[in-house]
């Protein structure tokens, strides 16, 4: 039996914004968005939820005071 590490992969904003502009944009769906890219659906909802939250400022820092 052979283990693999997975990596994670790491996606330029460039790309997570063209990836939820499929979406928001063009009326796909998140998960024929995320096929057309190459990548799995939950990145995309992940992506589309952050983006979300920064717009309206519930996310305004990633640290905890």
């Amino acid at each position: 039996m052979t283990t693999e590490t997975r990596k994670r992969r790491n996606y330029t904003e460039d790309f997570k914004r063209d990836a939820v502009a499929l979406v928001t944009a063009q009326g796909y769906k998140p998960a024929k968005a995320a096929r057309s890219v190459g990548i799995g659906n939950n990145p995309v909802r992940r992506w589309m939820r952050e983006f979300e939250e920064a717009a309206s400022g519930e996310r305004l820092s990633t640290s905890s005071s």
